[in-house]
């Protein structure tokens, strides 16, 4: 009796669930949301706003001009062989007391792995990344004020985030008054809003679209990608949540690349997921530049499985005889403008080039003469130039790896 009575009570709610499942989900099939609706009507809705960028011909976004005394420091900072230059000029700047330069500094100081603190860097003088960050703010740095609030002193202190987080909200406000786009970015971030409903998706469109008419992208390319992974949708729009990534219709598709393309042309990093759609949509021309562009912006660890080894193998492989040697000098360029390390003993070309080289290029039979060899050192050398220029002046936007 025991066992029926527990038998028919888990029936019950077996049945209750699936009952409740199946209003909801009928509910929502009858009366969709609004912003399910403006979802499933695609990119399409906005397409001919968004399109309105890709006549646009301007550079990308720069918060410095190149005569401030910060801009030849962090554009030496990512390269190995100025970095100690570029330190020595950010601990002078310091004791300028330009704040911009205490910012900076602390984004090079690493945090204790066990405690979370940050350590007391010698190189300028042996202050800590929280000591530098409250040095910038007090001189009225608004970065430096919003990453306090996610610091290791305010970890545990309600009272100590909710006074940076109104310093930080009171110097953006005053920025965004003066037009600052960015400053009007970080104010939405700072209030945690999101778009659930189709007026809030336009209100985050038009916000996108002003922004990058003034140069400032990164509004877009979450707008972008946040349409592709279905961020913030019900599970019931998103038709393809197993795999992270929204439903894309042909037009959503063709205008995610075509403005992806956009977006690094003007030397914005955009995400892995969006090149990967415009290799499937871009001609294979436009496609190539737009490889080049990205792989020479440099930031490694977004490129997942994009590797630049893999493009050229394939490339090379589906060649003809007569056109294979013209990739292979552009990849062993490329490759050698992306790889710091000096050649062993005995080998031409440094250590990631010369894998390539032995495991690609030779087993095609491909050779290399002197005119050859003296094409891929003049190549990679212009790839080096291209690539000293792509840094891109924001505090969390600029390409400085291996720090």
């Amino acid at each position: 009796m025991i066992y029926l009575i527990r038998l028919i009570r888990t029936c019950l709610i077996i049945l209750g669930s699936l009952a409740v499942g199946f209003y909801v989900c009928g509910f929502e099939a009858i009366y969709p949301s609004s912003y399910q609706l403006a979802r499933n009507e695609g990119l399409a809705r906005y397409q001919t706003q968004l399109e309105s960028l890709l006549d646009i011909h301007q550079g990308h976004y720069q918060s410095l001009p190149s005569s401030d005394p910060l801009y030849a420091v962090l554009k030496q900072l990512p390269f190995a062989r100025h970095r100690d230059d570029a330190i020595k000029q950010l601990r002078q700047l310091i004791m300028q007391n330009n704040p911009r330069a205490m910012f900076w500094a602390a984004q090079l100081i690493d945090s204790d792995m066990w405690t979370g603190r940050s350590i007391k860097d010698p190189r300028f003088f042996y202050f800590d990344k929280s000591t530098l960050l409250e040095m910038a703010a007090a001189n009225k740095d608004p970065y430096a004020a919003r990453d306090l609030t996610q610091g290791h002193l305010c970890l545990r202190d309600n009272n100590c985030r909710d006074f940076w987080l109104n310093y930080a909200a009171k110097l953006f406000a005053e920025k965004a008054k003066q037009g600052d786009y960015r400053a009007k970015y970080e104010l939405i971030q700072l209030k945690n809003y999101r778009h659930y409903d189709a007026s809030g998706l336009d209100k985050q469109v038009s916000f996108a679209i002003d922004a990058a008419k003034h140069q400032f992208y990164r509004p877009l390319a979450e707008l972008l990608l946040s349409y592709q992974r279905g961020e913030y949708l019900p599970l019931w729009v998103d038709t393809s949540y197993t795999s992270h990534l929204a439903y894309l219709s042909a037009t959503d598709r063709k205008l995610l690349s075509k403005l992806a393309q956009w977006l690094t042309d003007r030397q914005y990093i955009v995400d892995g997921d969006l090149i990967k759609i415009a290799r499937q949509e871009l001609n294979q021309d436009d496609y190539h530049r737009l490889f080049i562009q990205y792989t020479l912006l440099g930031q490694t660890r977004k490129y997942r499985d994009i590797s630049i080894r893999d493009y050229y193998s394939q490339r090379i492989q589906d060649a003809d005889v007569e056109h294979d040697k013209p990739w292979a000098i552009e990849a062993m360029a490329l490759l050698s403008a992306m790889d710091n390390s000096q050649p062993k003993k005995g080998e031409q070309f440094s250590e990631q080039t010369q894998i390539f080289y032995d495991r690609v290029v030779k087993p095609e039979g491909i050779q290399f003469d002197k005119a050859d060899l003296a094409q891929i050192a003049k190549l990679a050398e212009q790839f080096k130039q291209r690539r000293s220029q792509n840094i891109y002046l924001t505090p969390d936007n600029t390409y400085i790896p291996d720090i």
